[in-house]
């Protein structure tokens, strides 16, 4: 009797086992059949602007993604944390975007690329910009969610024939662009190989008539050094806080050199802020330099509009010169 019941039992898990793999198969399958619509489809965007650049800093939480529009064009730059993985695409929704003409990938870390899955399931993109950390030596965790991050943005182009991942820099030579009426100017990463994930950032400088935006990543102190002397105009109308304002960035002499007008934190006020961001030293140096802040974590996602010449933004509230820890307990 207990061998007829244990041949049962065998049964029954041997169907269930082919089941779970049939039914494995079938989800699979039907994504990618899914991506490949999404990725091959025709798909042409609204009039965003006319004429204008806007640049919408999105709520992530402890993350980055910016959103740019310009005309009919959208390029986002990074697509937020983990927390977040739907925030992304969900404000490609909200402002009607069919397609990202261009994806800026600044560097594989979660909390900037964890939302690309979601993108590329979902939206068509046209071109891809990355940087190249094949020759470097990160920590386990890191080299594992590169080779994840990458290998899923490559899968998604041998579904195509459009060649959508392009490394920013080759041999030496970045591949600046135009973007509607704007030029995007890369600037690092520099050398080709670093010890830390942060300091691979893509950092470029883009430009529309007379506004300059600084866009920097995580790059850390010793990217600023090798920028300010690098002989690059650095100077901006409009920074983004390198490394959500931390400790680690955003030395005086880098902020010094650009000279901006304003500075945009991205970063959450609830418990994934677990470093504080931004640092009190930071704030402090913005506050006596008279910088004007605009940041997620105290006004939830920004927009920025420009025509070339006018800085415009909403909320009109500018941000105020706290610490994100101090931030974070004014929410408790």
């Amino acid at each position: 009797m207990m061998h007829i019941r244990m041949k049962m039992i065998r049964r029954m898990m041997t169907k269930v086992f082919i089941g779970i793999i049939v039914v494995t198969g079938m989800i699979v399958v039907t994504a990618v059949l899914h991506i490949c619509a999404v990725q091959n489809g025709k798909v042409e965007n609204p009039q965003f602007t006319n004429g204008d650049l806007k640049v919408i800093m999105i709520d992530v939480g402890q993350g980055d993604s910016f959103l740019f529009l310009q005309d009919d064009k959208a390029m986002l730059v990074d697509a937020g944390p983990v927390f977040y993985a739907f925030s992304a695409q969900k404000a490609l929704e909200k402002y009607h975007v069919k397609k990202l003409d261009y994806i800026v990938l600044t560097h594989y870390h979660q909390d900037h690329a964890a939302g690309l899955f979601s993108i590329l399931f979902s939206t068509r993109v046209d071109k891809i910009y990355v940087t190249d950390m094949s020759t470097g030596h990160q920590n386990f965790e890191d080299t594992c969610f590169y080779l994840l991050v990458y290998n899923y943005m490559n899968f998604v182009d041998s579904l195509t024939s459009r060649d959508i991942v392009t490394l920013a820099k080759e041999n030496g030579k970045f591949k600046d662009f135009t973007f509607s009426k704007s030029s995007v100017h890369f600037l690092s990463p520099i050398k080709d190989a670093y010890d830390i994930t942060n300091n691979y950032s893509l950092c470029f400088k883009m430009t529309y008539g007379k506004i300059d935006f600084l866009m920097t990543g995580d790059i850390q102190s010793e990217v600023e050094e090798e920028l300010l002397e690098s002989g690059e105009n650095l100077s901006c109308e409009i920074y983004k806080a390198a490394h959500h304002g931390s400790n680690t960035s955003n030395t005086e002499s880098f902020i010094d050199r650009i000279n901006p007008k304003f500075v945009l934190i991205s970063s959450s006020n609830g418990k994934h802020n677990m470093f504080g961001h931004p640092t009190q030293r930071f704030v402090d140096f913005l506050k006596g330099r008279g910088i004007k802040v605009l940041r997620t974590d105290e006004r939830g996602t920004v927009t920025i509009y420009t025509n070339g010449e006018m800085i415009f933004y909403y909320p009109f509230q500018l941000g105020d010169y706290r610490s994100g820890k101090e931030v974070v307990k004014s929410k408790c």
